[in-house]
């Protein structure tokens, strides 16, 4: 998934230029860079800002396409063979910024010191959204070519900076459970079609309520876990009873898995407003689907259990808040599935 933050009139484009550092050349390539990722109606102007949201030029050699530029730094899980210890780290572009080697710099906001060497984003996530917008801003800032505590300290720049080629991923979170939203009008309708009446394929209820399932949080696994088809009660057209065997018909489900980091008390409910205070993120989620063994099941009057419960894959970049792109109050995304190189969906 990429995700692109849109402009128009009323947006400028603000540019970090700093004289003594002479990057003209520098300047000329980001701006080419940047009308390559598809930005719209832009403005240029200069800034003596230090740090600025919008768009800030980072010293880390990246490429125009790059999904992870200095405006999406999202947080995951990550190891490598010369340090198999799991700590928490950002992707900048092809890079992964090594968040326990800064705090071992002192580099990083204090209230954070020693969260991101746990082997899970929780205990950072539990800091709260004011510690996650910080810690953001900080790294915004210690990546940006104005800047020099990483770029000018080559021991330090060895340490902080992975390249994504060395890096294996982590599930980036202990999940302790998590709800499966039934929440695509046209998903719903498909799946009605499936396994229901073609006429009748949305049921009444999905226009009135929110349909969710409890989904098995032990069996979430971080993207590129081999998996296993799994077992189940499948029903042939031509057989009288239904037999025990492997599923035949697996599917995917290509999904948004939102992340919430603010806990709520039991009973106390949450209002609409109040739920963006309580979510740290965003990430890609396939719903692995065994298609006939979940028929079997809702067919008999049961809910899905064995049909979706053997797996559920989690992308292992979390995206925070601040760098999705909303406009008119909604969230605007693009997500693709590719299977051996062939486009699935978009």
């Amino acid at each position: 998934i990429r995700f692109t933050r849109y402009f128009d009139q009323a947006h400028r484009f603000v540019l970090i230029y700093r004289r003594e550092l002479k990057i003209t050349d520098e300047v000329t390539r980001r701006l080419e860079a940047f009308n390559q990722r598809n930005y719209r109606s832009l403005k240029l102007e200069t800034s003596n800002l230090p740090f600025n949201d919008d768009y800030v030029i980072t010293f880390v050699t990246d490429t125009p396409d790059t999904h992870f530029p200095l405006e999406n730094l999202p947080f995951g899980i990550f190891s490598t063979k010369e340090n198999p210890s799991p700590r928490a780290g950002v992707a900048l572009g092809d890079q992964v910024i090594d968040l326990g080697a800064l705090d071992d710099a002192g580099l990083l906001p204090a209230s954070t010191r020693g969260t991101f060497r746990t082997g899970t984003l929780n205990t950072f996530i539990a800091l709260g959204k004011p510690v996650w917008a910080e810690t953001r801003k900080k790294l915004q800032a210690l990546f940006s070519v104005a800047d020099t505590h990483v770029r000018d300290n080559a021991t330090l720049h060895a340490r902080a900076l992975v390249p994504q080629s060395h890096a294996v991923m982590h599930l980036p979170i202990d999940i302790p459970g998590y709800t499966d939203f039934y929440s695509s009008k046209e998903h719903a309708t498909n799946v009605g079609r499936m396994f229901r009446d073609p006429e009748n394929a949305l049921l009444p209820n999905w226009l009135e309520i929110p349909i969710g399932y409890n989904g098995r949080a032990s069996s979430v696994v971080v993207s590129g876990t081999p998996l296993h088809r799994p077992m189940g009660q499948i029903k042939l057209p031509d057989q009288p009873r239904p037999i025990f065997t492997a599923c035949r018909k697996l599917d995917y489900e290509l999904e948004m898995a939102f992340v919430v980091g603010k806990p709520s008390a039991l009973g106390e409910p949450v209002s609409v407003d109040a739920a963006p205070d309580h979510m740290f993120g965003v990430v890609l989620l396939n719903d692995w689907s065994a298609r006939d063994i979940q028929r079997r099941e809702m067919t008999v009057g049961l809910g899905p259990a064995k049909g979706k419960d053997f797996a559920t894959s989690l992308g292992p970049w979390l995206v925070t808040p601040d760098e999705l792109p909303y406009r008119d109050g909604r969230l605007h995304l693009t997500a693709s599935a590719t299977l051996n190189g062939e486009a699935l969906t978009s």
